[in-house]
């Protein structure tokens, strides 16, 4: 029943969805005004990606944070 209800909430309705290299998290909050879902994505690494690539989430929790605020 649930499941039933968020689906007909979100039928019809617009998601939008950050894309690695494409978009990013200012773009979707930019344009988020009357959408049904935001995905802000970002990735789980190994230590060794860490300040190699911008969309790997940074190790620490402050670092974390404040990766996803800006």
């Amino acid at each position: 029943m649930r499941w039933e209800r968020l689906r007909e909430s979100l039928r019809g309705k617009l998601f939008l969805s950050s894309m690695i290299n494409v978009t990013n998290g200012a773009f979707c909050g930019e344009r988020s005004e009357g959408c049904a879902l935001v995905q802000i994505g970002a990735y789980l690494a190994e230590p060794p990606a860490y300040g190699k690539y911008a969309s790997v989430l940074p190790p620490d929790r402050a670092k974390c944070i404040k990766f996803l605020a800006d």
